[in-house]
């Protein structure tokens, strides 16, 4: 029984809805639902409160990512209104912008990193990287990237394809992407690519050099392809663990 119930029974009186990990109400309130609602939130940031949560860098002619709000830069729409983050990699080939999370996670093992992307057909390339290093296991950096026209991921034998996506035009649209990975295992699990979804098991995450047991950086970059680069917006981004 339900604490702060009659002992006679739940009454459909009682519930108008239900909700089946109430967690994930707060999320929704931002105006997103996490791409498969699998895993526990570890950290999510939709950047209305400031990137002090990350540590922000740039290479070459790119620059150090910025709060924006589309109201003012009209060439994106938020996924998670008012904010999202601007990642401009410059127009040199290789150059980036990105942003890195830092935090110790101990013992967990299996983990997702999702965001909400805004893209169109000429934005910058993009990835979402997890390096760490379990207490008790091997070390491993697991990636999920964008290389116009086709999302990879990174294994012992280098970047793998696992999908290519025809981009509509210059007019633009707000993707999800995420990947899970098994640190216990080195394998990959699965990746989402909007509402697309890979079985990834069959791959093994590369090794990483990373020798802080315990520690976990995961980053969102921005990558320029050369002239005609322009920039990435992040809408979201969360991490988790326990990933089904």
């Amino acid at each position: 029984m339900a604490r702060g119930l009659p002992d006679s029974g739940i009454t459909s009186a009682l519930y108008a809805s239900q909700v089946v990990d109430p967690s994930y109400t707060a999320n929704m309130l931002w105006g997103f639902s996490p791409i498969d609602s699998q895993g526990r939130v570890l950290y999510l940031d939709t950047f209305n409160n400031g990137l002090g949560g990350f540590r922000l860098y740039n290479q070459g002619a790119g620059l150090i990512p910025a709060i924006v709000d589309p109201v003012v830069d009209t060439s994106f729409a938020a996924y998670s209104p008012p904010y999202a983050v601007k990642l401009n990699p410059g127009t040199v080939s290789n150059d980036r912008s990105f942003m890195a999370r830092e935090m110790f996670a101990g013992r967990a093992t299996r983990l997702g990193l999702e965001a909400g992307v805004w893209m169109n057909d000429v934005c910058g390339n993009f990835r979402i990287t997890i390096d760490y290093k379990p207490i008790g296991g091997n070390p491993y950096q697991a990636i999920l990237q964008y290389t116009r026209p086709n999302f990879q991921i990174w294994t012992p034998s280098g970047f793998q394809t696992i999908s290519t996506m025809s981009i509509p035009g210059a007019t633009g649209f707000n993707i999800q992407v995420k990947f899970v990975g098994d640190w216990s295992t080195g394998k990959y699990v699965r990746a989402f690519i909007a509402d697309q979804s890979f079985d990834l098991s069959s791959y093994s995450i590369a090794a990483s050099v990373s020798s802080l047991t315990g520690f976990l950086t995961s980053n969102f970059l921005a990558l320029s392809y050369g002239v005609g680069t322009t920039s990435v917006f992040l809408g979201y981004y969360l991490l988790t663990k326990d990933e089904a």
